[in-house]
């Protein structure tokens, strides 16, 4: 007959859990394992193309870094900070008793229109006087 104690159950409980766990985390190394074995051979096999006759004259240092890099899934983006100075003219509309001192710039947008850029904002905005031409 079976112990049944409580204390013993729960213990029971917790071994099974933990064999669960250890099954599940096997399974996880093993799967990491076989990501990278292909991984090493994907790398492998860029290289000994590159160092064929044939490619080694055609490929560039950009273009193999740019391939082991996709390979490894690894991001060649950098992110750099970039200030602007700018002069802005603009013509508004106003009511003819508009003091141009009450006008307030609140936001200032730009966009990137080189295809390189993957993501940009303006981070930060400094007006200084604002003058009535």
């Amino acid at each position: 007959m079976e112990n049944q104690h409580p204390v013993l159950s729960q213990l029971n409980q917790e071994i099974s859990d933990l064999n669960d766990q250890v099954t599940f985390l096997r399974s996880e190394r093993d799967r990491i394992q076989e990501i990278y074995s292909l991984d090493v051979e994907n790398v492998r096999s860029i290289l000994l193309d590159v160092l064929s006759p044939e490619q080694s004259k055609h490929v560039t240092v950009n273009t193999l870094v740019n391939s082991i890099a996709d390979v490894l899934g690894i991001s060649l983006l950098k992110e750099i900070n970039v200030g602007f100075n700018i002069a802005v003219q603009a013509t508004m509309l106003v009511p003819a008793d508009f003091d141009i001192n009450d006008f307030d710039v609140t936001d200032v947008r730009m966009d990137a229109w080189n295809s390189e850029v993957e993501d940009f904002s303006v981070e930060s905005f400094e007006i200084g006087d604002v003058e009535e031409m």
